[in-house]
């Protein structure tokens, strides 16, 4: 991700075991903190990006997809 954030984007990390159904695991909002029910870790910041890592216990499912979704705040 960029450093410093967007200070006008929703950010929403969410999964899917079917693609159908997408719940949110995090979200930030306007560069402010990673909040939800699995906040991401973040590496530290070097040559303006930072990394985001998502570590998520296996639920069971034979097959899980991610998705990053934005939205611009008006």
């Amino acid at each position: 991700m960029p450093v410093p954030a967007a200070p006008d984007l929703l950010l929403e990390i969410q999964s899917s075991d079917n693609l159908l159904d997408w719940p949110v695991l995090a979200t930030r909002t306007a560069g402010g903190p990673w909040t939800g029910i699995l906040p991401p870790a973040l590496g530290l910041p070097a040559d303006g990006k930072q990394s985001v890592t998502l570590t998520r216990p296996d639920g069971g499912s034979p097959r899980r997809f991610y998705r990053l979704a934005v939205c611009q705040l008006p």
